[in-house]
């Protein structure tokens, strides 16, 4: 099962350029070990008339006094298949590994 995705909602109280640079809005993250990818995100604006505009994963809207800018977030993908169950799931990551360990401390060696 992979995680949940967040819903932001800001609205703009005078004029102002809102600039988006996103990821997974295309692509979904990929799931491990047989989990399932993760819905993709989305961005849009609800302009204070009722109308909505879709957003690019990188995109530039002139927002207006009362206008809601809306970022929707990838969740994660899930890890390991219903059917194998959690045990399974547990095995598949000692055979397979996340290959998320040591990420971000190669190179900086061990603290003192």
């Amino acid at each position: 099962h992979g995680g949940d995705g967040v819903r932001r909602r800001t609205r703009f109280l005078e004029e102002m350029d809102a600039v988006i640079l996103a990821n997974h809005r295309i692509v979904p993250p990929y799931g491990m070990a047989g989990g399932g990818a993760a819905a993709v995100g989305r961005n849009w604006v609800e302009r204070v008339d009722g109308s909505v505009e879709e957003l690019t994963a990188t995109d530039l809207r002139v927002m207006q006094p009362g206008d809601v800018f809306v970022i929707e977030t990838p969740g994660g993908g899930g890890f390991g298949s219903e059917e194998a169950g959690p045990a399974k799931a547990d095995q598949a990551e000692g055979e397979q590994g996340t290959g998320q360990q040591g990420r971000g401390q190669q190179g900086r060696g061990e603290p003192k």
